[in-house]
């Protein structure tokens, strides 16, 4: 069922293409405290998903991170194949950790081969997901994060008037929750909203930290 599910979304015409970048500014309590980018590459058979976060100024001294996503995906049913995560918060050791998915051999390498069963997608890729076929949000797929899988379940709470960078649009609203796999763990939280068709923009992504929400909001127009 998921496998058909990620197969159907791949086969719509994707609405992102290679050397796509979107920037955005990062807001918390109404402050300007740095900067988050989301960028495309097409790899032949694979699209490669970037995200890179850098709070500065004030908010690095509030929230003091810089961080890198990276994921390889495959194009013919949008599986992830690698997935590399980047993190260092000021005065703490720089965390990184990189995972091998080989779907044909049931397996994946994470510090050391473990069996890997149906097709998932990582916490950087399923924004793309979601952008390429909303109509996976009836049965979402897993999500990896780091040695470990979730379950996606999601709210989409319709359209709504969202303005970003002076523009206003009618924006989808979807809240996406992540469940750790064999207990009730939440991983983090977040809420997105799309803008319209073709391109499905993400216009906004508020992230739940510990000290309130960092939102953020594309800067300008691609």
């Amino acid at each position: 069922m998921i496998g058909a599910l990620l197969l159907a979304a791949a086969a719509i015409s994707p609405p992102f293409a290679g050397g796509e970048r979107l920037d955005y500014t990062l807001h918390w309590l109404g402050m300007r405290v740095g900067t988050m980018t989301l960028t495309v590459r097409d790899a032949g058979e694979n699209w490669e998903f970037f995200l890179t976060t850098r709070t500065e100024g004030a908010g690095a001294k509030i929230y003091p991170v810089e961080q890198e996503l990276e994921s390889l995906v495959r194009k013919a049913d949008f599986q992830t194949l690698y997935f590399r995560k980047w993190e260092h918060k000021e005065g703490k050791p720089e965390k990184e950790g990189e995972t091998l998915f080989d779907p044909g051999m049931g397996l994946f390498f994470y510090r050391d081969f473990r069996p890997f069963q149906g097709a998932c997608v990582d916490t950087l890729s399923f924004i793309h997901l979601l952008r390429l076929a909303p109509s996976a949000l009836r049965g979402p797929p897993r999500a990896y994060d780091r040695g470990k899988f979730y379950r996606l379940a999601f709210e989409d709470r319709g359209e709504q008037v969202l303005v970003v960078d002076g523009r206003t649009y009618r924006a989808r609203k979807v809240v996406p929750k992540m469940s750790e796999e064999g207990g009730k763990k939440r991983k983090g939280s977040m809420t997105l909203w799309f803008g319209p068709a073709p391109r499905h923009l993400p216009l906004r992504i508020d992230f739940s930290i510990p000290l309130g929400t960092l939102k953020a909001e594309l800067a300008c127009e691609p």
